[in-house]
């Protein structure tokens, strides 16, 4: 089963179709190409998060892309960013009239004892943050919306 996923690279958004993930890699192609890029991981890297008792991964995470049939996907032209998935929002990290760069974390959504970053999908100013920590999200929730 292929998955597409959002990633931030030098700043710039790409697509990304997963073709495996094992314990040994990801292999995956970077938009219409049918280039297989392997990645290897050679060990995880985990901290403690401050507080409390979950641990955190330090690596970015995966989350998949909207489908491209959506009305609520966020992209590189709408002025909001949505929920990738349901959970609990734990800590936003931008305030409304902040200026942030594409790939800077918005705010850490928690899903399944898991903590993901939602990055900003583009550079701009932040005209409103619509969620609070501890508020219950859904997949396709408006959380921040671009000036």
């Amino acid at each position: 089963m292929t998955r597409t996923y959002r990633l931030v690279v030098n700043g710039k958004q790409v697509s990304a179709t997963v073709r495996r993930i094992d314990q040994h890699g990801v292999a995956f192609c970077v938009g219409d190409s049918d280039t297989v890029h392997e990645v290897q991981v050679l060990s995880p890297e985990y901290e403690r998060s401050s507080g409390g008792n979950s641990t955190v991964a330090t690596q970015p995470s995966l989350i998949p892309a909207a489908s491209t049939n959506s009305d609520s996907s966020t992209s590189l032209e709408s002025d909001t960013v949505v929920s990738p998935m349901p959970g609990f929002v734990v800590s936003v990290a931008v305030q409304a009239g902040q200026e942030v760069a594409a790939g800077e974390t918005l705010l850490v959504i928690e899903a399944m004892k898991m903590e993901n970053n939602v990055p900003a999908p583009k550079s701009g100013t932040i005209a409103e943050i619509l969620v609070k920590a501890g508020d219950e999200v859904g997949s396709d929730t408006t959380l921040v919306r671009y000036e």
